[in-house]
């Protein structure tokens, strides 16, 4: 054997260990600009969230002001800014999520009909840049409350910063379910207003149906049920469900119906894992699927 092939058979591993990490290099360039570009386009997004998310700050602030008795507690106080926050995380992940994926085929951008980037490296510079975006309005959010709180309070309970982190990763499930359905819908206005009716009232109604029928399973399954925790992370209850006959003694024979208050803090960080992974990889399917068929 020459020496010629001898070498080439030497270095056969090392060049193509070479090209594998020029691969992944050109793999995470373009995820990079693709988070730049699509940062860019909804630097707007990002503004016009932050003011609404103020917007809902002052109104908390004036109906406190407007109390006989203020909460005593700092941390009742931040709790009374958190009320609607589930219905503000849901318009945030709607409004961040709704066309990332249907906008190349409703408005027929380049990335369809020129597409210079492998869709899933796509995808994920676009969810990067929009996730990165919602968890600055939703921080932002906190952070008003928080100096608030210490105009008031002159301290800051620790458990707020727990609570952002835990509405982060709840965060980041809504905003894959939102993913998912823009991948199945064909428009961003029908796949925005189906995200909301699934969030506010679908899944509502599936654990609604589930106490009725004496169920004792934690819903896990139920994507709203995670979100329970951010504020539930305050004065988290030793038994996280509560069994009762709201008919009295005297009510609909001995039935008894198991209402969950939130899960646990495992529960929580496993469950949004595996169905984050789920609806992201389904949601990769359909778009690589519908790019394949345009």
């Amino acid at each position: 054997m020459s020496d010629s092939v001898l070498e080439e058979q030497r270095f056969a591993p090392l060049q193509e260990e070479l090209r594998m990490d020029l691969g992944k290099g050109r793999a995470l360039r373009q995820i990079k600009k693709t988070v730049i570009f699509d940062g860019r386009r909804n630097f707007k997004k990002l503004i016009a969230m932050i003011l609404i998310n103020t917007l809902f700050v002052i109104l908390f602030l004036i109906i406190n002001v407007l109390r006989d008795q203020p909460p005593e507690e700092a941390t009742d106080y931040v709790i009374s800014y958190l009320q609607f926050f589930s219905f503000l995380m849901l318009i945030t992940a709607i409004y961040f999520g709704g066309s990332i994926i249907v906008e190349d085929f409703e408005k027929q951008t380049g990335n369809l009909l020129f597409p210079k980037i492998e869709r899933g490296r796509l995808l994920i510079g676009r969810y990067v840049a929009r996730f990165t975006f919602a968890s600055i309005s939703l921080t932002v959010y906190y952070a008003e409350v928080a100096l608030l709180t210490y105009i008031n309070y002159e301290t800051v309970p620790v458990v707020m910063w727990e609570s952002l982190g835990w509405a982060i990763l709840y965060l980041h499930l809504v905003l894959s379910f939102v993913t998912l359905m823009s991948g199945l819908l064909n428009r961003i206005a029908t796949a925005q207003v189906a995200s909301l009716l699934f969030l506010l009232m679908v899944f509502n109604i599936i654990i609604q149906i589930l106490m009725f029928t004496e169920s004792t399973i934690e819903p896990l399954f139920i994507l709203t049920y995670y979100g329970n925790i951010i504020t539930a992370w305050f004065n988290m209850p030793a038994t996280r469900y509560e069994d009762r006959n709201p008919f009295g003694p005297m009510g609909l024979l001995d039935r008894t119906f198991r209402s969950w208050a939130t899960p646990s803090a495992e529960g929580m960080i496993i469950g949004v894992i595996i169905y984050s992974t789920i609806l992201l990889v389904g949601a990769f399917l359909i778009y690589r699927r519908k790019q394949a068929k345009s």
